[in-house]
Protein backbone atom coordinates (compact mmCIF):
# COMPACT_ATOMS: atom_id res chain seq x y z
CA UNK A 1 0.00 0.00 0.00
CA UNK A 2 3.15 2.18 1.01
CA UNK A 3 0.62 5.42 1.95
CA UNK A 4 -0.80 6.52 4.82
CA UNK A 5 -4.90 6.40 4.97
CA UNK A 6 -5.34 7.41 8.39
CA UNK A 7 -4.11 11.12 8.27
CA UNK A 8 -0.93 11.04 8.54
CA UNK A 9 0.00 13.37 5.24
CA UNK A 10 0.97 16.72 6.26
CA UNK A 11 1.31 19.60 3.28
CA UNK A 12 3.19 22.72 3.63
CA UNK A 13 2.50 25.11 0.85
CA UNK A 14 1.74 28.81 0.57
CA UNK A 15 -0.18 28.59 -2.72
CA UNK A 16 -2.83 26.84 -2.62
CA UNK A 17 -3.63 26.18 -6.36
CA UNK A 18 -0.14 24.18 -5.99
CA UNK A 19 -1.49 22.20 -3.26
CA UNK A 20 -4.68 22.14 -4.54
CA UNK A 21 -4.26 18.53 -7.45
CA UNK A 22 -2.45 17.17 -4.30
CA UNK A 23 -5.57 17.56 -1.97
CA UNK A 24 -7.57 16.50 -5.11
CA UNK A 25 -5.64 13.34 -5.49
CA UNK A 26 -5.55 11.99 -2.11
CA UNK A 27 -9.46 13.42 -1.47
CA UNK A 28 -9.73 10.71 -4.91
CA UNK A 29 -7.72 8.11 -2.81
CA UNK A 30 -8.87 8.11 0.32
CA UNK A 31 -6.25 9.57 1.94
CA UNK A 32 -6.51 12.22 4.95
CA UNK A 33 -3.99 15.23 4.91
CA UNK A 34 -3.77 18.27 7.13
CA UNK A 35 -3.01 21.30 5.41
CA UNK A 36 -0.65 24.36 6.04
CA UNK A 37 -0.50 27.24 4.02
CA UNK A 38 3.14 27.96 5.81
CA UNK A 39 1.74 30.96 8.12
CA UNK A 40 2.87 31.11 11.57
CA UNK A 41 -0.34 32.33 12.75
CA UNK A 42 -2.01 29.04 11.40
CA UNK A 43 0.74 26.14 12.73
CA UNK A 44 0.53 24.77 16.05
CA UNK A 45 2.33 25.91 18.64
CA UNK A 46 5.81 25.78 19.46
CA UNK A 47 6.13 22.04 21.19
CA UNK A 48 2.90 21.10 20.53
CA UNK A 49 2.43 19.49 17.69
CA UNK A 50 1.08 15.96 17.27
CA UNK A 51 3.35 12.71 16.72
CA UNK A 52 1.62 11.93 13.72
CA UNK A 53 3.28 12.81 10.51
CA UNK A 54 4.48 9.66 8.04
CA UNK A 55 4.78 11.61 4.59
CA UNK A 56 5.60 15.55 5.15
CA UNK A 57 4.93 17.59 1.80
CA UNK A 58 6.99 21.15 1.81
CA UNK A 59 6.97 23.82 -0.30
CA UNK A 60 10.72 25.45 -0.59
CA UNK A 61 10.05 28.71 -1.51
CA UNK A 62 7.08 29.52 1.41
CA UNK A 63 6.64 33.19 0.27
CA UNK A 64 6.54 33.18 -3.12
CA UNK A 65 8.30 31.59 -5.99
CA UNK A 66 11.29 34.54 -6.40
CA UNK A 67 14.83 33.51 -5.99
CA UNK A 68 16.25 33.35 -3.17
CA UNK A 69 19.61 33.15 -0.98
CA UNK A 70 19.72 29.37 0.58
CA UNK A 71 20.35 31.49 3.93
CA UNK A 72 17.07 33.36 3.04
CA UNK A 73 15.36 30.04 2.20
CA UNK A 74 16.86 27.99 5.78
CA UNK A 75 15.34 31.37 7.79
CA UNK A 76 11.84 30.57 6.23
CA UNK A 77 11.43 27.00 6.57
CA UNK A 78 13.37 26.50 10.12
CA UNK A 79 10.66 27.80 12.00
CA UNK A 80 7.89 26.29 10.50
CA UNK A 81 9.56 23.31 10.42
CA UNK A 82 10.20 23.82 14.05
CA UNK A 83 6.45 23.92 14.25
CA UNK A 84 5.26 21.48 12.33
CA UNK A 85 7.31 18.26 13.41
CA UNK A 86 7.10 17.06 17.27
CA UNK A 87 10.38 15.93 18.70
CA UNK A 88 9.03 12.60 18.82
CA UNK A 89 7.20 12.35 15.04
CA UNK A 90 9.57 9.27 13.80
CA UNK A 91 10.21 8.27 11.63
CA UNK A 92 9.12 9.81 8.62
CA UNK A 93 9.69 10.53 4.71
CA UNK A 94 9.88 14.44 3.57
CA UNK A 95 9.39 15.15 0.07
CA UNK A 96 10.26 19.25 -0.82
CA UNK A 97 9.24 20.83 -4.04
CA UNK A 98 11.93 22.77 -5.58
CA UNK A 99 12.67 24.36 -8.68
CA UNK A 100 15.08 21.90 -10.17
CA UNK A 101 15.16 18.53 -8.60
CA UNK A 102 17.76 17.87 -5.51
CA UNK A 103 18.73 21.80 -6.31
CA UNK A 104 18.23 22.10 -2.11
CA UNK A 105 19.36 18.82 -1.02
CA UNK A 106 22.41 20.10 0.57
CA UNK A 107 20.51 22.27 2.62
CA UNK A 108 17.76 20.20 3.27
CA UNK A 109 20.56 17.65 5.20
CA UNK A 110 22.23 20.80 6.51
CA UNK A 111 19.04 21.66 8.69
CA UNK A 112 18.05 18.11 9.93
CA UNK A 113 21.85 17.55 10.18
CA UNK A 114 21.94 20.59 13.05
CA UNK A 115 19.12 22.67 14.01
CA UNK A 116 16.51 19.97 13.57
CA UNK A 117 19.00 16.44 14.06
CA UNK A 118 16.63 15.35 16.36
CA UNK A 119 13.51 15.60 14.02
CA UNK A 120 15.34 14.42 10.99
CA UNK A 121 13.58 12.08 8.49
CA UNK A 122 14.39 8.60 7.60
CA UNK A 123 14.61 9.78 3.81
CA UNK A 124 14.55 13.19 1.87
CA UNK A 125 12.93 13.06 -2.08
CA UNK A 126 12.80 15.89 -4.09
CA UNK A 127 10.18 17.15 -6.30
CA UNK A 128 11.30 18.93 -9.44
CA UNK A 129 7.84 21.76 -9.87
CA UNK A 130 7.99 22.42 -12.87
CA UNK A 131 7.03 19.43 -13.94
CA UNK A 132 3.95 19.70 -12.09
CA UNK A 133 3.94 23.99 -12.35
CA UNK A 134 4.24 26.92 -14.45
CA UNK A 135 6.28 30.13 -12.55
CA UNK A 136 2.54 31.77 -13.49
CA UNK A 137 1.03 29.09 -10.95
CA UNK A 138 -1.00 27.30 -14.00
CA UNK A 139 -0.47 23.51 -14.49
CA UNK A 140 1.58 22.28 -16.83
CA UNK A 141 0.67 20.10 -19.82
CA UNK A 142 1.75 16.53 -18.36
CA UNK A 143 0.31 18.34 -14.85
CA UNK A 144 -2.51 15.03 -14.58
CA UNK A 145 -0.18 12.36 -15.64
CA UNK A 146 2.65 13.74 -13.68
CA UNK A 147 0.41 14.03 -10.10
CA UNK A 148 -0.72 11.16 -10.79
CA UNK A 149 2.09 9.25 -11.16
CA UNK A 150 3.91 10.71 -8.08
CA UNK A 151 2.07 7.80 -5.82
CA UNK A 152 3.91 5.45 -7.39
CA UNK A 153 6.89 7.34 -7.15
CA UNK A 154 6.34 7.84 -3.39
CA UNK A 155 5.74 4.04 -3.15
CA UNK A 156 8.88 3.64 -4.88
CA UNK A 157 10.71 5.40 -2.81
CA UNK A 158 9.43 4.28 0.39
CA UNK A 159 10.26 0.82 -1.13
CA UNK A 160 14.01 1.82 -0.59
CA UNK A 161 12.63 1.17 3.28
CA UNK A 162 10.96 -2.13 3.73
CA UNK A 163 9.99 -1.91 7.69
CA UNK A 164 8.84 1.60 7.43
CA UNK A 165 6.70 0.34 4.92
CA UNK A 166 5.46 -2.73 7.01
CA UNK A 167 4.99 0.17 9.60
CA UNK A 168 2.45 2.22 7.43
CA UNK A 169 0.76 -0.84 6.11
CA UNK A 170 0.00 -2.14 10.18
CA UNK A 171 -1.23 1.77 11.03
CA UNK A 172 -3.26 1.61 8.26
CA UNK A 173 -4.66 -1.77 9.48
CA UNK A 174 -4.90 -0.90 13.19
CA UNK A 175 -6.93 2.51 11.16
CA UNK A 176 -9.03 -0.32 9.82
CA UNK A 177 -9.54 -3.00 12.70
CA UNK A 178 -10.76 -0.03 14.99
CA UNK A 179 -13.39 0.75 11.99
CA UNK A 180 -14.42 -2.46 11.64
CA UNK A 181 -14.67 -3.07 15.56
CA UNK A 182 -17.14 0.16 15.33
CA UNK A 183 -19.19 -1.49 12.37
CA UNK A 184 -19.38 -4.92 13.83
CA UNK A 185 -20.40 -3.11 17.54
CA UNK A 186 -22.71 -0.27 16.63
CA UNK A 187 -23.84 -0.80 13.11
CA UNK A 188 -28.07 -0.31 13.14
CA UNK A 189 -30.81 0.92 11.13
CA UNK A 190 -32.65 3.09 13.08
CA UNK A 191 -33.24 6.74 12.95
CA UNK A 192 -31.19 9.26 14.98
CA UNK A 193 -33.00 8.67 18.50
CA UNK A 194 -33.45 5.27 18.58
CA UNK A 195 -29.69 4.72 17.60
CA UNK A 196 -28.58 7.52 20.23
CA UNK A 197 -30.78 5.44 22.87
CA UNK A 198 -29.56 1.89 21.54
CA UNK A 199 -25.92 2.77 21.77
CA UNK A 200 -26.09 4.47 25.45
CA UNK A 201 -27.42 1.09 26.45
CA UNK A 202 -25.47 -1.26 24.10
CA UNK A 203 -22.14 0.88 25.80
CA UNK A 204 -23.43 0.44 29.40
CA UNK A 205 -23.83 -3.59 28.52
CA UNK A 206 -20.23 -3.22 27.32
CA UNK A 207 -19.28 -1.73 30.62
CA UNK A 208 -21.14 -4.21 32.53
CA UNK A 209 -19.37 -7.46 31.07
CA UNK A 210 -15.82 -6.18 32.43
CA UNK A 211 -17.03 -4.37 35.72
CA UNK A 212 -19.64 -6.60 36.71
CA UNK A 213 -22.27 -5.59 39.34
CA UNK A 214 -19.90 -3.12 40.29
CA UNK A 215 -20.20 -0.83 37.44
CA UNK A 216 -22.71 1.35 38.76
CA UNK A 217 -20.45 2.06 41.73
CA UNK A 218 -17.17 3.60 39.49
CA UNK A 219 -17.25 7.02 38.64
CA UNK A 220 -18.18 7.80 35.04
CA UNK A 221 -14.91 7.92 33.41
CA UNK A 222 -14.39 4.34 34.97
CA UNK A 223 -17.49 3.46 33.46
CA UNK A 224 -16.57 4.59 30.12
CA UNK A 225 -12.70 2.87 30.66
CA UNK A 226 -14.50 -0.87 31.57
CA UNK A 227 -16.77 -0.79 28.31
CA UNK A 228 -13.65 0.75 26.11
CA UNK A 229 -12.03 -2.17 27.30
CA UNK A 230 -14.26 -4.51 26.01
CA UNK A 231 -13.72 -2.75 22.37
CA UNK A 232 -10.22 -3.24 23.13
CA UNK A 233 -10.38 -7.68 23.13
CA UNK A 234 -13.02 -7.44 19.95
CA UNK A 235 -10.29 -4.89 18.24
CA UNK A 236 -7.37 -7.15 18.89
CA UNK A 237 -9.00 -10.54 17.49
CA UNK A 238 -9.43 -7.66 14.48
CA UNK A 239 -6.41 -6.83 14.75
CA UNK A 240 -4.63 -10.10 14.29
CA UNK A 241 -6.88 -11.62 12.01
CA UNK A 242 -5.78 -8.77 9.46
CA UNK A 243 -2.19 -9.21 10.19
CA UNK A 244 -2.45 -12.60 9.36
CA UNK A 245 -4.95 -13.05 6.50
CA UNK A 246 -4.73 -9.05 4.92
CA UNK A 247 -0.87 -7.91 5.69
CA UNK A 248 -0.73 -6.91 1.91
CA UNK A 249 2.72 -5.11 1.87
CA UNK A 250 5.57 -7.33 -0.44
CA UNK A 251 8.35 -8.58 2.12
CA UNK A 252 11.45 -8.22 1.45
CA UNK A 253 13.61 -10.91 1.94
CA UNK A 254 15.61 -11.38 5.10
CA UNK A 255 14.36 -7.74 6.72
CA UNK A 256 13.47 -9.22 10.22
CA UNK A 257 17.24 -10.46 10.20
CA UNK A 258 19.54 -8.54 13.01
CA UNK A 259 22.25 -7.60 10.92
CA UNK A 260 23.32 -4.35 13.66
CA UNK A 261 24.74 -6.45 16.00
CA UNK A 262 24.35 -3.90 18.62
CA UNK A 263 22.76 -6.06 22.12
CA UNK A 264 22.10 -2.62 23.50
CA UNK A 265 19.40 -2.00 21.25
CA UNK A 266 17.62 -5.36 21.74
CA UNK A 267 18.11 -4.42 25.92
CA UNK A 268 16.85 -0.89 25.81
CA UNK A 269 13.85 -2.33 23.21
CA UNK A 270 13.00 -4.98 25.81
CA UNK A 271 12.57 -2.47 28.32
CA UNK A 272 9.35 -1.16 26.16
CA UNK A 273 8.22 -4.36 25.42
CA UNK A 274 8.33 -6.26 28.84
CA UNK A 275 7.28 -3.18 31.11
CA UNK A 276 5.50 0.61 30.71
CA UNK A 277 6.85 3.66 33.00
CA UNK A 278 3.04 4.76 33.18
CA UNK A 279 2.44 4.34 36.49
CA UNK A 280 -0.22 6.97 37.14
CA UNK A 281 -2.37 4.18 38.89
CA UNK A 282 -0.15 2.64 41.07
CA UNK A 283 -3.14 0.02 42.17
CA UNK A 284 -3.28 -1.71 39.08
CA UNK A 285 -1.94 -5.16 38.82
CA UNK A 286 1.17 -5.60 37.15
CA UNK A 287 2.95 -2.61 39.70
CA UNK A 288 6.42 -3.26 40.57
CA UNK A 289 7.22 -1.43 43.54
CA UNK A 290 9.82 -0.73 45.52
CA UNK A 291 10.17 -3.24 48.49
CA UNK A 292 7.11 -2.16 50.59
CA UNK A 293 6.74 -4.04 53.72
CA UNK A 294 10.52 -5.00 54.50
CA UNK A 295 9.50 -8.03 55.78
CA UNK A 296 10.70 -10.59 52.79
CA UNK A 297 13.56 -12.49 53.67
CA UNK A 298 15.27 -10.67 50.60
CA UNK A 299 19.14 -12.26 51.38
CA UNK A 300 17.22 -16.05 51.57
CA UNK A 301 15.63 -15.39 47.78
CA UNK A 302 19.25 -14.49 46.67
CA UNK A 303 20.88 -17.68 48.56
CA UNK A 304 18.21 -19.74 47.16
CA UNK A 305 18.80 -18.19 43.29
CA UNK A 306 22.50 -19.06 42.78
CA UNK A 307 23.53 -21.95 41.34
CA UNK A 308 26.59 -22.94 43.56
CA UNK A 309 27.52 -25.58 41.66
CA UNK A 310 28.01 -23.30 38.70
CA UNK A 311 29.62 -20.27 40.92
CA UNK A 312 32.39 -22.14 42.27
CA UNK A 313 33.11 -24.48 38.62
CA UNK A 314 34.03 -20.88 37.44
CA UNK A 315 36.18 -20.43 39.55
CA UNK A 316 37.32 -24.14 40.08
CA UNK A 317 41.45 -22.63 38.64
CA UNK A 318 41.31 -20.20 41.65
CA UNK A 319 40.33 -23.01 44.52
CA UNK A 320 42.70 -25.36 43.11
CA UNK A 321 45.19 -22.84 43.04
CA UNK A 322 44.38 -22.21 46.99
CA UNK A 323 44.51 -26.38 47.86
CA UNK A 324 47.27 -27.59 46.06
CA UNK A 325 49.60 -27.69 48.99
CA UNK A 326 47.48 -30.07 51.26
CA UNK A 327 47.48 -33.79 51.36
CA UNK A 328 45.34 -35.02 54.48
CA UNK A 329 42.09 -35.74 53.07
CA UNK A 330 39.76 -34.15 56.00
CA UNK A 331 41.58 -31.18 56.07
CA UNK A 332 41.07 -30.46 52.00
CA UNK A 333 37.48 -30.98 52.20
CA UNK A 334 37.61 -28.44 55.32
CA UNK A 335 39.32 -26.03 53.58
CA UNK A 336 37.34 -26.39 50.09
CA UNK A 337 34.52 -25.63 52.40
CA UNK A 338 35.38 -22.77 53.47
CA UNK A 339 36.97 -21.03 50.45
CA UNK A 340 33.62 -21.91 48.63
CA UNK A 341 31.57 -20.54 51.52
CA UNK A 342 33.87 -16.71 50.88
CA UNK A 343 33.33 -16.86 47.26
CA UNK A 344 29.61 -17.13 47.66
CA UNK A 345 29.57 -14.32 50.62
CA UNK A 346 31.71 -11.94 48.11
CA UNK A 347 29.67 -13.18 45.57
CA UNK A 348 26.25 -12.17 47.11
CA UNK A 349 28.13 -9.04 48.26
CA UNK A 350 28.98 -8.02 45.07
CA UNK A 351 24.83 -8.69 43.82
CA UNK A 352 23.48 -6.82 47.00
CA UNK A 353 25.51 -2.99 45.48
CA UNK A 354 23.02 -2.73 42.60
CA UNK A 355 20.15 -4.80 43.47
CA UNK A 356 16.83 -3.38 43.86
CA UNK A 357 14.07 -4.92 46.08
CA UNK A 358 10.95 -5.06 44.12
CA UNK A 359 7.61 -6.53 45.21
CA UNK A 360 5.23 -6.99 42.00
CA UNK A 361 1.35 -6.72 42.47
CA UNK A 362 0.27 -9.84 40.48
CA UNK A 363 -3.74 -9.36 41.11
CA UNK A 364 -6.15 -10.13 38.72
CA UNK A 365 -6.65 -7.74 37.00
CA UNK A 366 -10.79 -8.08 36.52
CA UNK A 367 -10.92 -8.12 41.03
CA UNK A 368 -9.04 -4.76 40.32
CA UNK A 369 -11.55 -3.33 37.75
CA UNK A 370 -14.85 -5.02 39.67
CA UNK A 371 -13.61 -3.68 43.23
CA UNK A 372 -13.41 -7.30 44.52
CA UNK A 373 -9.67 -6.69 45.72
CA UNK A 374 -9.57 -7.29 49.80
CA UNK A 375 -5.72 -8.07 49.73
CA UNK A 376 -3.58 -7.67 46.78
CA UNK A 377 -1.47 -10.34 45.78
CA UNK A 378 2.05 -9.72 45.63
CA UNK A 379 5.45 -11.53 45.00
CA UNK A 380 8.80 -10.02 46.47
CA UNK A 381 11.81 -10.50 43.81
CA UNK A 382 14.27 -8.20 42.46
CA UNK A 383 16.31 -6.25 40.07
CA UNK A 384 19.80 -7.62 39.57
CA UNK A 385 22.70 -6.84 36.81
CA UNK A 386 22.28 -8.75 34.00
CA UNK A 387 25.90 -9.68 34.10
CA UNK A 388 25.36 -12.15 37.15
CA UNK A 389 22.34 -14.01 35.34
CA UNK A 390 24.35 -16.45 34.19
CA UNK A 391 24.79 -17.99 37.88
CA UNK A 392 20.94 -18.05 38.61
CA UNK A 393 19.27 -21.32 38.98
CA UNK A 394 16.83 -21.75 36.09
CA UNK A 395 15.37 -25.06 37.06
CA UNK A 396 13.63 -24.15 39.91
CA UNK A 397 10.00 -23.81 39.56
CA UNK A 398 10.14 -21.97 42.63
CA UNK A 399 11.84 -19.04 40.96
CA UNK A 400 10.95 -16.50 37.54
CA UNK A 401 13.82 -15.12 35.68
CA UNK A 402 12.89 -12.14 32.91
CA UNK A 403 14.44 -11.52 30.00
CA UNK A 404 17.47 -8.79 30.82
CA UNK A 405 16.81 -4.98 29.71
CA UNK A 406 17.94 -1.47 30.25
CA UNK A 407 16.80 0.02 33.51
CA UNK A 408 17.03 3.48 32.32
CA UNK A 409 18.13 5.73 29.49
CA UNK A 410 20.87 6.55 31.45
CA UNK A 411 22.19 3.63 32.81
CA UNK A 412 24.39 1.44 31.34
CA UNK A 413 23.84 -2.02 32.67
CA UNK A 414 21.40 -4.01 31.85
CA UNK A 415 19.24 -6.21 34.42
CA UNK A 416 16.94 -8.63 35.04
CA UNK A 417 13.61 -9.60 37.20
CA UNK A 418 13.81 -12.30 39.61
CA UNK A 419 10.80 -13.54 41.71
CA UNK A 420 10.59 -16.09 44.18
CA UNK A 421 6.86 -17.77 44.11
CA UNK A 422 7.75 -19.11 47.31
CA UNK A 423 7.10 -16.08 49.34
CA UNK A 424 4.00 -15.08 47.51
CA UNK A 425 1.90 -13.19 49.93
CA UNK A 426 -0.82 -10.25 49.80
CA UNK A 427 -1.07 -6.79 51.45
CA UNK A 428 -4.09 -4.63 52.54
CA UNK A 429 -4.51 -1.45 50.17
CA UNK A 430 -3.32 0.81 53.13
CA UNK A 431 -0.30 -0.44 53.05
CA UNK A 432 0.45 1.26 49.26
CA UNK A 433 0.21 4.49 50.38
CA UNK A 434 1.82 7.91 49.27
CA UNK A 435 5.38 7.07 50.75
CA UNK A 436 5.08 3.73 48.18
CA UNK A 437 7.53 4.16 44.82
CA UNK A 438 5.78 2.17 41.79
CA UNK A 439 9.20 1.14 39.36
CA UNK A 440 7.67 0.34 36.58
CA UNK A 441 4.00 -1.32 35.01
CA UNK A 442 4.48 -5.20 33.71
CA UNK A 443 2.94 -5.56 30.52
CA UNK A 444 -0.23 -7.01 29.89
CA UNK A 445 1.53 -10.28 28.07
CA UNK A 446 4.67 -10.53 31.36
CA UNK A 447 2.19 -10.23 33.63
CA UNK A 448 0.43 -13.25 32.31
CA UNK A 449 3.37 -15.34 32.11
CA UNK A 450 4.03 -14.63 35.16
CA UNK A 451 0.63 -15.40 36.89
CA UNK A 452 0.43 -18.41 35.01
CA UNK A 453 3.81 -19.79 36.15
CA UNK A 454 2.34 -19.28 39.95
CA UNK A 455 -0.50 -21.04 38.92
CA UNK A 456 1.06 -23.74 37.69
CA UNK A 457 3.97 -23.58 40.90
CA UNK A 458 0.90 -23.41 43.80
CA UNK A 459 -1.17 -26.09 41.39
CA UNK A 460 2.37 -28.87 41.27
CA UNK A 461 1.06 -31.92 42.79
CA UNK A 462 4.64 -33.82 43.45
CA UNK A 463 5.66 -37.20 41.67
CA UNK A 464 5.60 -40.05 44.07
CA UNK A 465 7.95 -43.20 43.48
CA UNK A 466 10.03 -45.46 44.29
CA UNK A 467 14.02 -46.23 43.54
CA UNK A 468 16.09 -48.95 44.39
CA UNK A 469 18.48 -48.42 46.99
CA UNK A 470 17.06 -45.01 47.82
CA UNK A 471 14.41 -43.76 50.29
CA UNK A 472 11.07 -42.83 48.77
CA UNK A 473 11.21 -39.60 46.83
CA UNK A 474 8.60 -36.82 46.34
CA UNK A 475 9.70 -34.67 43.19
Amino acid sequence: MGIPINGRIAIVEDKFEHAYPLMELFGRMQYPFTYYNGDLTGLPEEGKACNDIRILFLDIYLTGDEIRTEKEIKANILPRLNRIISENNYPYVLIYWSRHEDEHSSLIENIFQNELKIKAPIHYMSLCKSDYFELTGEKTINHEENITYLISRIEKALSLFPVFNYLLEWENIIHISADNVLEEIFKTRENQTEWDNNSKKLFYELGLSFAGKNLKNLEPIEQIRSALYVMNCVFNDSLEHSIANKFLVECEKDTTQNKSGNSEILFSLNKKLLLSDDVSNKYIPGTIYRSISGKHKYGEILNFSINRNYLFAKDQKNICEKLKEIIEENVLKKEKKKIEVDILKKFKEEIQKDWVLVEVNVSPICDFVQDKLIYFRIIPGMLINSKYSEFIHRDSEALYLSPSFKLSSASNDNYFLLLDFRFFTSIGKDEINDSVQPLFRIRQNLLTEIQSKLSHHINRQGLLYLEANERNKIY
